[in-house]
């Protein structure tokens, strides 16, 4: 033993870590004191480690940024853990081989050391039984076995202890030989108490599969550092990241270092940014530059893995693809030349929120190229009826409607109703072998008799067929106004409104959505285009405008629609903001009236009902004129409720004050 050894083994073990510290800093002076001395000491649990360590720090100095292969297994863990402590000194050594920096535990015959993988596949031999190029486990007299054949040959093989079959035995405890299915024991998981197959080195104990996934989608702020990573590591009995453990990054991605996205090896982020930069290419190997606005937005959302299961399982990146290679072009026309689906009606939305294509009114613009589909399955006989009344009557009333921002889906669907119930009119007729010349007023009678309710699917077509003389004077029976009935009593109305405001359990949304009917009587179509501007929670409480005046919001309502408005804006994959109260599926739109109507039926509350008790109750207690301000009603209306009520506030309008308008 030289006297350098000597000198080392004299050392005590503080001694040993405080020279290895001062090395250690001395290369990267960066590294604070602590960090160091906590990676050592974690590294070199057993004495002799730490008096190795010493030794490869007196035979090379430069140990840290050397990079060098022949740095012994040991010296390289050391090196792992103060990368990940944040050292832009030190470099890891690669293998030659394979060019990763993995742990090279390997020596070769010229002293430097490569992977174990990339040593096992460079001594593969011709097994004699399988007759495959494997690594050699056994060699018999002049036969030379895989660790396949080996193991399933009974000459080696034993009765297991614990299931007593006949196998190749891995672990000799004190109760009997094992076989690889039984020798992987079973621990008491210490996150859930469950006997399950556990990993080793995490928190104060095993810990199961399940939670450790649960640890790896669940990430949150470290103690130590303040950065968001996975907490599976004790320091000072306190959950802390691997880094301040002084563990190596096991859940860091191995791009970035990040762990708050785990997505395999890498995270999530940066798989998206790949995916999408392929995606978007175009010829050049550039991103489209129509499409630069799509990629900025789906690189920055909040949930990278709803984004890149959108990307794998929807048709719609395949029609970027083409986009981005200048197949299709970047506009409308470009997607109206393709087949409609609902994956192309989420990618037209999309882009237009982002502002790659422009805006337009979608309920409007899905009318023509249905009506051209609608009219290619019909006789010409009815296509010279029906084409003319839907271009320049039921399109023409639409587009206005479109023009002044009141073209709802609903009013696009009854737009398409009152077409199909002329088609369905006039089918009728031919099967009656007439035809609208000479239909009679007994044939349109027998018609409402057959398809009741069809009648106001079909005034429209009749005054404009009138009109032109197409026919006959037929004319369908007086549309007679039916009075609103309330079949919801008090006592079943304010259970409802307890539920909603109390269940936990119950979507936030449909509640906010169910108390706006059964509170203040709001239709449905009016709720689902609520926005934000609308909602004010200055000087202590919280008000909305349903009307021209703002409404204050009971407690706890006021806290419900205060959750909303922070947790609203998940319907868009593209994580850009909202302008509506209540997003919808598709990117810059908000939710269907007949989704919430569905919502709340499935909690018990019938729509019609339960505005119709609200409404009547507001009108007995509030006059109509105030009614109508408050809840955004015609003064017409207001009275037919307030009617409805029994009340009569007629005289409530002398007593307003003159200068309110």
């Amino acid at each position: 033993m030289t006297a350098l050894e000597t000198g080392r083994w004299s050392y005590d073990q503080e001694q040993k870590l405080a020279m290895l510290v001062y090395w250690i800093r001395a290369a990267d002076p960066s590294l604070p004191p602590e960090v160091v001395r906590g990676v050592v000491a974690h590294l070199t649990a057993r004495p002799q480690q730490r008096t190795i360590l010493v030794g490869h720090f007196e035979r090379c100095p430069d140990l840290l940024p050397s990079g060098d292969t022949r740095i012994p297994p040991l010296a390289q863990r050391l090196i792992e853990r103060l990368a990940a402590a944040g050292s832009q000194v030190v470099v890891r050594p690669v293998c030659g081989f394979c060019g990763r920096a993995r742990l090279l535990d390997r020596i070769l015959p010229d002293g430097h050391r490569a992977c174990g993988q990339c040593v096992q596949r460079r001594r593969l031999e011709p097994c004699t039984r399988c007759r495959r190029e494997r690594p050699i486990e056994r060699r018999v007299g002049y036969e030379q076995l895989c660790q396949g054949c080996y193991r399933r040959d009974p000459a080696f093989q034993e009765t297991c202890a614990g299931c007593g079959r006949d196998a190749f035995i891995v672990a000799r405890p004190p109760s009997g030989p094992r076989c690889a299915a039984c020798a992987a024991t079973k621990h008491r998981c210490v996150e859930c108490g469950q006997v399950a197959k556990t990993r080793p080195g995490l928190l104060d104990g095993p810990v199961c599969n399940r939670c450790v996934e649960r640890l790896r989608n669940n990430p949150g702020p470290c103690p130590g550092c303040g950065d968001t990573k996975i907490l599976a590591f004790l320091h000072d009995q306190q959950r802390v990241c691997a880094t301040c453990a002084g563990q190596p990054p096991r859940f860091a991605c191995k791009q970035c270092g990040r762990e708050d996205h785990q997505h395999g090896r890498r995270c999530a982020v940066c798989v998206l940014r790949d995916r999408v930069a392929a995606l978007l290419a175009g010829p050049d190997g550039q991103t489209h530059p129509g499409l630069a606005p799509l990629g900025d937005a789906l690189c920055a959302v909040d949930r990278p893995k709803s984004t890149l299961h959108w990307l794998q399982y929807s048709h719609g990146p395949a029609v970027l693809r083409r986009m981005a290679l200048g197949e299709i072009a970047v506009s409308h026309a470009g997607l109206d030349a393709l087949p409609r689906t609902k994956s192309l009606d989420y990618l037209r939305d999309l882009l237009v929120a982002l502002g790659v294509l422009p805006a337009q009114v979608v309920e409007f613009e899905r009318l023509d190229p249905w009506l051209r589909d609608l009219l290619t399955t019909l006789s010409p006989d009815h296509v010279r009826i029906v084409q003319p009344y839907a271009t320049w009557h039921v399109l023409r009333n639409a587009r206005a409607k479109a023009n002044r921002g009141q073209l709802t889906p609903s009013a696009a669907e009854h737009a398409r109703a009152n077409i199909h119930g002329t088609i369905n009119f006039l089918t009728f007729l031919t099967d009656r072998s007439r035809t609208l010349a000479t239909a009679r007023q007994v044939d349109l009678d027998d018609y409402l008799t057959d398809h009741h309710g069809r009648a106001r699917h079909l005034n429209g077509f009749l005054n404009w067929a009138r009109q032109r003389h197409l026919m006959g004077d037929l004319r369908t029976p007086p549309w007679q106004r039916t009075t609103p009935e309330v079949t919801l009593t008090d006592d079943d109305r304010w259970a409802a409104v307890a539920r909603l405001l109390h269940d936990e359990t119950l979507n936030l949304v449909v509640r906010v959505a169910g108390l706006f009917v059964l509170l203040y009587g709001q239709p449905l179509t009016r709720i689902c285009r609520t926005t934000p501007d609308q909602i004010d929670h200055e000087h202590q409480q919280v008000t909305i405008r349903f009307g021209d005046d703002p409404v204050v919001l009971p407690a706890p309502l006021d806290n419900l629609v205060l959750a909303l408005l922070d947790r609203r804006g998940h319907a868009s994959i593209a994580g850009q903001p909202t302008r509506w109260l209540f997003p919808g599926g598709h990117p810059g739109r908000h939710r269907h009236a007949g989704t919430f109507r569905r919502q709340l039926a499935k909690v018990g509350i019938m729509l019609h009902p339960a505005r119709n008790a609200a409404m009547v109750q507001l009108a007995a207690e509030i006059p109509a004129p105030v009614l109508a301000d408050l809840l955004g009603l015609r003064p017409h209306t207001a009275v037919r409720w307030a009617t409805l009520a029994a009340r009569d506030w007629a005289a409530y309008t002398a007593l307003r004050p003159h200068g309110r308008s």
